[in-house]
């Protein structure tokens, strides 16, 4: 009889999916490959108003990134994934912005290797009627080797006004949407670092709040790692989506100046890949589609929320976005 080569004993497959956890193990003895596909976590939308047809709006999904790497026996692999962000918070007369979606990260011998962004939280809708921006999407536009990928902006009524998505080397690189009133303008995203064992930055930047008094209601939390509160109603003034995680986090979106203009959506982070001669293929994707569509898998990984709709059905809080996925094959 002939023995099977050391390779075939391998553990094939490793699946992470619950999201804000970390992940480490050695790699198994006889593999030669990994492939190691990341899903970053969906942005929560906003609340809606309410004014028909002030529906908040919908959060950003996740980027999707892909590589194929060699590996040794006993080095440390580590896995993280990114929780979405949850559901902005309605409280009559307008709606607070949605959460963040977090990032997915992968760490191989010490050193990052991927990272899938978390999309952005959806904009609060205004008190009049004016629905909030959209989320920007986590970062991955088109297949790229070795290289960043940058998340896109929140919708919103201006691009002064929108949360700008993480980039690698913009002028705007993570900026929040600004207006001229402190109160209303939004967080920067920061810039992710892998040391010592534990990640730091690549957060996103918190929505912006309204303007007038404080009211209670908070915006939907960011998804962990890296996803950004969204902003908070202040009297009849909506609140900016969170900006998503990512190797470069997404900014916030701003508030609104007035009743009558919804919130801005959160820009989504953006995605890295390493490149040769550590990658053997890699690929990156994001959204085809504007909304809460995704780059979907059978567990709807970083599915983004849908906007709060108090007039058609009767629910104003917005929705949570779906945690990102991690899914490991060896070979």
């Amino acid at each position: 009889m002939t023995a099977l080569p050391l390779w075939n004993l391998c553990n094939p497959q490793k699946i992470f999916s619950t999201g804000g956890t970390t992940t480490s193990f050695p790699t198994p003895a006889g593999c030669r490959y990994a492939v190691v596909e990341l899903w970053g976590g969906g942005g929560g939308s906003g609340a809606s108003g309410d004014d028909d047809p002030a529906y908040g709006g919908n959060g950003g999904p996740g980027g999707y990134v892909k590589i194929r790497f060699a590996i040794a026996a006993n080095k440390t692999i580590v896995i993280g994934v990114g929780a979405g962000g949850s559901g902005g918070v309605y409280d009559s007369p307008s709606g607070s912005g949605g959460g963040g979606g977090g990032f997915s990260y992968l760490v191989y011998d010490t050193l990052l290797r991927a990272v899938a962004g978390g999309g952005g939280g959806g904009g609060g809708a205004s008190s009049t009627g004016d629905r909030g921006g959209h989320g920007g999407i986590g970062g991955g536009l088109s297949p790229y080797t070795g290289s960043f990928h940058d998340g896109s902006p929140g919708g919103g009524s201006s691009v002064t006004y929108k949360g700008y998505g993480g980039a690698v080397s913009s002028p705007n690189q993570g900026k929040g949407g600004a207006l001229t009133a402190t109160d209303v303008e939004a967080g920067n995203g920061s810039q992710l670092t892998y040391t010592s064992g534990s990640v730091s930055g690549g957060s996103g930047g918190v929505g912006g709040g309204g303007s007038s008094v404080n009211s209670p209601a908070l915006g939907g939390n960011g998804g962990t790692p890296g996803g950004a509160v969204g902003g908070h109603i202040k009297g009849s003034y909506c609140g900016g989506g969170g900006g998503g995680g990512g190797y470069f986090g997404g900014g916030g979106g701003s508030g609104a100046a007035s009743t009558s203009y919804g919130c801005s959506g959160g820009g989504g982070g953006s995605s890295f890949v390493a490149g040769p001669p550590f990658a053997i293929e890699s690929e990156v994707r994001s959204s085809s589609g504007s909304d809460h569509q995704t780059y979907i898998n059978s567990n709807r990984a970083g599915t983004a929320g849908d906007g709060g709709d108090a007039i058609d059905n009767d629910d104003a809080t917005g929705q949570a976005g779906s945690d990102g996925l991690a899914i490991i094959t060896f070979q």
